[in-house]
C-alpha cells in the first residue's frame, strides 16, 4: 500500500481509530499521516477525548431535568392507576352482582377449578356445607348426601330437595352461581 490517497485514508480513519484496521493498513494510515497535516488534523479529532462533563454551572439544568423526569413518571403511574381503577369499576359495574352473590367469590373460584369430568361436585371451603357443581342437577351429589346421612331422597319442592330416614331430615338446596354453575347447600333437622 503506497501513496493512499487522502480520500483512501479518511475512510481508513475510523478503522484506525478504533484498532479495527490490520497492521499493514494502519502502518500505511500512518505513513500517510505524517506527510499531510489536514488528515493528521481529521484523525486527532477523531481521537480526541470527549468534552469533559459540564460545569457546576449546569446544575439548576440537572435539577429541572430531574424534576421533569419525575413529573413524567408520575403522570405515567397516575395514568396506568386511573385506567386500571376505570376497569375495575367497569368489570364491577357490570358483573359485581353476579361475581360477589355469596359472598367472597374466591373459596368458590377455587372450587370451580376443581370441577372436571371425574369431579362433578366439590365441596366448597366455607362455613356451612356447601357444594358446587356444574349448572343442573348434580345425582353424583344426591348419591353423596345419602351415603354421608344415611338418608333416603324423598321429595323435590322448586330449589330443594329433601332426603329423609324417618327421625332427620336433611334439606339440599340450590341456587345458580355465575350463570354456569350451581352452589348447593346443606341443612340438616332432627
Amino acid at each position: 500500500m503506497e501513496n493512499l490517497s487522502c480520500a483512501i485514508v479518511r475512510d481508513l480513519l475510523p478503522l484506525r481509530a478504533d484498532g479495527a484496521a490490520s497492521p499493514e493498513t494502519c502502518a500505511a494510515v500512518d505513513a500517510h499521516l505524517a506527510s499531510c497535516p489536514d488528515c493528521r488534523r481529521e484523525y486527532d479529532a477523531m481521537t480526541a477525548a470527549l468534552p469533559a462533563p459540564l460545569p457546576e454551572s449546569a446544575a439548576p439544568l440537572r435539577a429541572i431535568r430531574g424534576k421533569i423526569l419525575r413529573r413524567r413518571r408520575l403522570a405515567v403511574l397516575l395514568s396506568v392507576f386511573l385506567t386500571a381503577a376505570v376497569l375495575l369499576l367497569a368489570v364491577h359495574a357490570r358483573y359485581g352482582p353476579v361475581i360477589f352473590q355469596r359472598g367472597n367469590p374466591l373459596p368458590y373460584v377455587a372450587a370451580i377449578r376443581q370441577l372436571d369430568a371425574d369431579t362433578p361436585f366439590v365441596r366448597v371451603d366455607v362455613p356451612g356445607e356447601v357444594y358446587l357443581s356444574r349448572r343442573g342437577p348434580c345425582p353424583e351429589l344426591m348419591d353423596h348426601i345419602e351415603e354421608t346421612y344415611q338418608v333416603v331422597f324423598r321429595e323435590q319442592g322448586g330449589a330443594a330437595y329433601l332426603f329423609a330416614d324417618g327421625e332427620r331430615q336433611v334439606c339440599l338446596t340450590s341456587e345458580i352461581y355465575f350463570a354456569r354453575y350451581t352452589v348447593w347447600v346443606v341443612s340438616e333437622r332432627e
